[in-house]
């Protein structure tokens, strides 16, 4: 009750908040959100706008698309893919952490996201087990250089598409802190059939922090470049994470004399 009162207040609209299973659930006129947390800041329309600005630099995705979205989180993103698709499109939502899953599951179900596929792993260069944060502040939890947390499975995104029996993918989206170096070198096959793509790098990060293994932007650039992909960068963009995203486009599949 204590939280409904406050997130409605600061929010100035009616907010009902619940604990759920090790989740937070909140409800208001625009839907559900689901979060380790309760906060003032989340709302359906507010993730819509997100999205668009971070990750639909060069593409936006259209009804009947095929969309991945790997490091998916509670599902700001999947959210929006799921609403621009439509029922005949298709989102493969993949998140590593276990308890953001939960929220990422939870939130698909309230929501009624019928659209959305769900996988609970790391995408990764190979077949294994590792280590993911299970620090509160989730977007940041990552497999790289994690000194404690939980185990996960991983596996190459090529394996995933193979297991979903994917043809052609419209657009991938991936932010998972860091391990995008390693996400790249299980891909290859995915991405001949991928039009477009948005990867976030994490160079800011590493100048931050200090830690050179979150370098990332060259050697996935170079790797992009390597496949087919024209590369762009927002490198005027004030915001240091955003200058570190990776639009491409793949050349094999849309040539210039087919661009919008």
């Amino acid at each position: 009750m204590a939280y409904s009162l406050q997130i409605s207040i600061k929010t100035r609209r009616v907010v009902k908040v619940r604990y759920d299973d090790g989740v937070w659930v909140q409800k208001d006129k625009f839907g559900i959100v689901v979060d380790w947390n309760p906060s003032h800041t989340y709302s359906l329309p507010n993730f819509g706008s997100v999205t668009m600005d971070y990750y639909c630099y060069i593409y936006k995705p259209k009804l009947g698309d095929v969309v991945i979205d790997i490091g998916a989180g509670i599902g700001a993103e999947t959210y929006y893919f799921s609403k621009t698709v439509g029922p005949q499109g298709r989102v493969i939502s993949i998140e590593a952490q276990p308890q953001t899953y939960l929220c990422l599951s939870k939130f698909c179900q309230h929501n009624k996201l019928d659209n959305v596929v769900l996988l609970n792993a790391a995408v990764s260069d190979v077949h294994s087990q590792v280590l993911i944060g299970t620090g509160e502040n989730h977007i940041s939890n990552s497999i790289m250089n994690s000194a404690s947390g939980v185990m996960v499975d991983a596996m190459p995104l090529d394996s995933i598409v193979e297991n979903y029996a994917l043809t052609e993918i419209d657009f991938i989206k991936m932010n998972i802190e860091g391990a995008e170096k390693l996400a790249i070198l299980g891909m290859s096959k995915a991405l001949a059939m991928t039009r477009f793509v948005c990867i976030c790098c994490h160079d800011f990060k590493a100048d931050r922090d200090g830690d050179e293994s979150l370098r990332t932007r060259d050697v996935v650039s170079e790797f992009l470049t390597k496949n087919g992909f024209d590369v762009t960068l927002r490198s005027a963009d004030e915001r240091p994470w955003v200058r570190d995203h990776l639009f491409g486009i793949n050349s094999n599949l849309l040539p210039l004399s087919e661009r919008a």
